[in-house]
């Protein structure tokens, strides 16, 4: 990937395995390389919240906290020469499900990192002795427990090359003297690193970004997302119910809502879901479109806001879903020249996820006069963290939920913690009811232009 350092290894391995010690004396010297221990970004992150360690953040702050670090890692692995090393990624800071391995170590932007991964493995005694320190005596049932723990760190080291498509390099640790020889020779062996998936994808966005940023070079931008922003339909799962011919749990939508479930938001989950739509004949593809682009109804003020920013520059849709549906919902409105790029689309195929949508960002940040982006979830924060001004689509909770009690904290929380920094930052509600107070000031669809030409919010 151009602009990136073209090895990006990740250093696995359990607690007691001797990661540290091989890490920092297998990369001492190594000219051209930036090295990073995770634990330590972590608490440096974790302390910009109020917390010692990640484990006293709540759920919501842990999660910004290992965005920030990820963010971090793209940011070195664009400013090494040779490489970047990371040790102690897993298990550091889980974030989700515990048996959901996408949501629990690896973010997205990690997964579009890393294109090697190291893990380092010794036998559950030497490991234990390690951890107990030398002398020290344990019974079956510790050793059974580090065997269980090995077992599951070589799983979830497999899962992310076979989901990414990296390299997985496997180094015996027993033997420290051994094992720092060979995690040395290996990174700097000149053997040929291949891209990952998710990164290949990236590279092929960029293009297509920076052709159309070309193509509105100078001009006033508009990033729209399309579920949840625009209208309150998520048409995907509006397509799988009509295709299912029931209202709710048919076959395709339980394929469709189990993917995201065992795969998270991530890129993996977003071209399998892609995938699920090829099962269906151009004609039978179109004949659900048309159907479900029959029920989505814009919010109010988003068709009167859409025309206006036509007048003002250029006016872009970002969707992970279905293209197609929304030109029809656009043809029906009277809107025209709108440039729809997405992910269900039988020329393209973008994977819109959080990535994706920054990448384009960037982009097209580069080019135009002003760039301003609007969404509604964590997948949107990508773009509205690059453009000069962001609007985030609030649609909960609402006034009838108010006196509710153990209500869990919306996407919108996240939003406006990742936002925090942001020079330019607004929400808009989606409907009068919505009540949720903390967080940037609102605005509304008819303020929208104003406030894009250079008001500055704040949170």
């Amino acid at each position: 990937m151009s602009g990136y350092c073209r090895r990006r290894v990740c250093v696995m391995g359990v607690s007691g395995v001797g990661k540290s010690m091989l890490f920092s004396l297998a990369g001492h010297g190594l000219a051209g390389w930036s090295s990073h221990v995770m634990r330590d970004m972590l608490e440096a992150a974790a302390a910009r919240f109020g917390g010692a360690k990640p484990s006293q953040l709540d759920v919501p702050s842990r999660r910004v906290a290992r965005q920030h670090v990820s963010e971090a890692l793209h940011q070195s692995a664009r400013k090494a020469r040779r490489g970047l090393l990371c040790e102690g990624h897993m298990g550091e800071l889980p974030v989700g499900d515990p048996e959901k391995f996408c949501e629990t170590a690896f973010t997205d932007h990690d997964k579009t990192l890393f294109n090697e991964v190291v893990l380092l493995e010794a036998d559950p005694d030497v490991v234990l002795q390690r951890r107990m320190g030398e002398g020290r005596s344990f019974g079956q049932h510790e050793l059974d427990a580090v065997k269980a723990e090995i077992a599951r760190e070589r799983e979830h080291a497999v899962d992310l090359c076979r989901e990414t498509g990296a390299r997985l390099k496997v180094i015996e640790a027993n033997l420290a003297g051994r094992a720092v020889a060979t995690l040395r020779g290996y990174l700097r062996s000149p053997a040929s690193v291949r891209e990952t998936y998710p990164m290949s994808h990236r590279h092929s966005l960029a293009r297509a970004a920076r052709k159309y940023a070309r193509q509105v070079e100078g001009e006033v931008v508009f990033l729209f997302d399309a579920d949840g922003t625009l209208s309150r339909v998520d048409v995907s799962e509006e397509f799988m119910k009509h295709a299912d011919g029931m209202p709710k749990d048919g076959p395709a939508t339980r394929v469709m809502l189990r993917n995201f479930k065992e795969r998270g938001r991530s890129y993996a989950s977003y071209l399998y879901h892609e995938i699920c739509h090829r099962d269906f004949s151009k004609g039978r593809f179109m004949d659900l479109c048309q159907l479900v682009a029959a029920e989505v109804e814009l919010f109010p003020g988003v068709r009167e806001c859409l025309l206006q920013a036509l007048q003002t520059g250029r006016v872009a849709i970002l969707t992970a879903g279905i293209p197609d549906i929304w030109k029809i919902v656009l043809a029906r409105e009277g809107i025209e020249g709108v440039d729809i790029f997405g992910l269900v689309d039988k020329d393209k195929r973008f994977v819109m996820d959080e990535q994706g949508k920054e990448c384009f960002a960037q982009e097209v940040r580069r080019k135009a006069q002003r760039l301003i982006a609007i969404g509604d979830s964590v997948i949107d924060l990508g773009m509205m963290r690059v453009a000069h001004v962001a609007f985030m689509v609030v649609k909960w909770p609402d006034l009838s939920k108010k006196d509710e009690k153990n209500i869990e904290p919306s996407e919108i929380t996240k939003m406006v913690m990742m936002l925090s920094g942001h020079p330019a930052a607004y929400r808009i509600k989606a409907k009068p009811e919505v009540y949720e107070i903390i967080g940037p000031p609102f605005a509304t669809w008819d303020e929208f232009i104003e406030l894009s030409k250079g008001s500055e919010g704040g949170l």
